[in-house]
């Protein structure tokens, strides 16, 4: 994490010989991993991954928007909702798919919508099955969102990167029995959430 804050700092303050240095390093530090995240996460061909890892990039490293990265959030997990997003928007422009948003459901992303606009019961096990359900997707989200900074971060790496306690572990630096009491405690979290807005899960 450290050594990021050192190249998202040249980046936003360097030179631009440093700035293009930086670049390169996050780029080749992440590239796989976005990559991995898509392929495992969506269905598509080989260019439009392409695509979506270079928008990716194109968008986290660009000048104005990385200045806009809050430091409390973690910088991998920050690409990968680019990532996440840029993936969606080419699946849109290329299906035309009826992909719901937040801003859908509340007419304002800031604002809570009523439980009576969404109700559903589903039993899904894996990210995979969530990201396949894009209305349900942005429920969950969007209630992910209002938990804790701490939980709402393992949670995302849990139920929707399907990551173990050990991997986040290595990703966030938090000892493995931490981020188990982390999840555990955020997923009741989660469940109370989704039930004020009309969502069961059976299996989180």
């Amino acid at each position: 994490m450290k050594n990021d804050l050192q190249l998202i700092s040249a980046i936003k303050d360097g030179t631009s010989s440093e700035a293009n240095v930086a670049i390169t390093k996050i780029y080749n530090k992440y590239f796989g991993f976005i990559n991995a995240f898509l392929r495992k996460n969506f269905t598509a061909s080989d260019d439009m991954f392409q695509d979506a890892v270079a928008i990716t990039f194109s968008k986290a490293l660009n000048v104005k928007r990385i200045k806009a990265w809050n430091p409390e959030a973690t910088f991998s997990n920050w690409l990968l909702t680019i990532a996440f997003n840029a993936m969606v928007d080419l699946l849109r422009k290329e299906k035309k798919a009826d992909f719901i948003s937040v801003e859908d459901l509340t007419g304002d992303e800031n604002k809570d919508y009523n439980s009576s606009q969404l109700e559903v019961t589903v039993d899904h096990t894996t990210g995979q099955d969530l990201l396949e359900d894009r209305e349900l997707l942005n429920v969950i989200k969007f209630c992910i969102a209002k938990l804790s900074p701490v939980q709402k971060e393992v949670i995302n790496y849990n139920l929707i990167d399907e990551l173990n306690d050990v991997e986040i572990s290595e990703i966030t630096g938090r000892k493995p029995v931490t981020i188990r009491v982390h999840i555990s405690r955020g997923k009741v979290s989660l469940q109370k959430l989704l039930k004020e807005r009309g969502v069961s899960l059976e299996s989180i």
